[in-house]
C-alpha cells in the first residue's frame, strides 16, 4: 500500500486553506535491489539478472533518445515529450524553440 502525507496548501486569491494528499518520502529501490528479488524468485543468478537490467536501461535510453516510445509488457509504457515556445507560423519553428525534453511513463492497465 502507498503510504500518503497529509499537506496543507494556502490559496493566496481568497486566503483560504485546503488540504490534499501526498506520498510520503521513503527510500527508492535501486537496481541491485531489484535484481536481488527477481534472483530470490527464479533460478538466474543476481550477476545476470543485473546484467540483463543495466542492458535494459541502455536499450530505452537509446529508444528515447530517437523519438520512439517503449512498451515494456504489463510494466508500461515511456515516451518522450518536450515544451516548445509557440510561433505564428511553420517556418520560425525550429530546435531553438524547444524548452525542455522529457519522459514519461504510463502505466499498463494490469
Amino acid at each position: 500500500m502507498i503510504k500518503y502525507v497529509i499537506k496543507p496548501k494556502r490559496n493566496l486569491r481568497n486566503n483560504t486553506v485546503k488540504y490534499y494528499a501526498q506520498i510520503a518520502p521513503i527510500n527508492a529501490t535501486d537496481l541491485s535491489e531489484v535484481a536481488s528479488q527477481i534472483e530470490a524468485q527464479s533460478t538466474v543468478s543476481s550477476a545476470d539478472v543485473k546484467g540483463v537490467l543495466d542492458q535494459l536501461q541502455i536499450v530505452v535510453q537509446e529508444q528515447l533518445r530517437a523519438g520512439r516510445s517503449v512498451r515494456l509488457g504489463d510494466l508500461g509504457s515511456f515516451r518522450p515529450t518536450l515544451n516548445a515556445y509557440t510561433y505564428d507560423s511553420a517556418d520560425e519553428v525550429n530546435a531553438a524553440g524547444i524548452k525542455r525534453v522529457r519522459v514519461r511513463f504510463t502505466p499498463s492497465g494490469e
